[in-house]
């Protein structure tokens, strides 16, 4: 196998045996299903939740569960780490579909990527509809970007959050550096 078709390994995953090919890249998009807000919810409602989905043919489809981080969660380590890490809420699918094409205008909230990229949204609920960037991070949409939380204790974090975003649209294409397009 050439050094081309090598997995990169991460220390702390067991990988299975090579695949001889790279996988194909995909654009699907996962349809989520539900979230679990805590630990505790998870320890509660996971049996419930996560059991009964059945495959035509008969046999039961495990969700996949995925933390505010984007990591997958399959054991109780996994929910636990996301627990000390607060990286709550876990959500979870059974399928996946693909984009829906990119529209230009405002949205209903309902309908925002929560995959941690940036976006425009706006409070029409305020007296003067108040309009900003934000990211959907642990659970919320801040003002916080990525990255950005490194420097604010948690308490100021979750304080510095759009308290109820009600539209959001894509950010617009930033100009090129050689100031073309401005």
């Amino acid at each position: 196998m050439s050094d081309e078709q090598r997995v990169p390994v991460v220390p702390s995953l067991a990988y299975p045996t090579s695949w001889p090919r790279k996988a194909t890249p995909s654009d699907l998009v996962p349809l989520w299903a539900g979230e679990f807000k805590s630990f505790d919810d998870w320890v509660n409602f996971a049996t419930k939740r996560l059991t009964g989905c059945h495959h035509p043919y008969g046999h039961e489809v495990g969700a996949i569960c995925v933390d505010s981080f984007g990591r997958r969660c399959t054991v109780g380590g996994d929910f636990m780490r996301a627990r000390d890490e607060d990286a709550f809420p876990v959500r979870y699918f059974w399928e996946c579909t693909t984009p829906a094409p990119e529209q230009s205008g405002w949205q209903p909230i309902e309908t925002a990527p929560r995959d941690g990229r940036g976006i425009q949204v706006i409070d029409m609920t305020a007296l003067a509809p108040e309009t900003g960037q934000a990211w959907f991070r642990h659970g919320v949409w801040t003002a916080v970007p990525p990255g950005g939380e490194i420097a604010i204790a948690p308490e100021v974090y979750r304080s510095i959050t759009w308290p109820t975003p009600t539209h959001w649209m894509p950010l617009p294409t930033p100009p090129s550096k050689g100031g073309e397009g401005v």
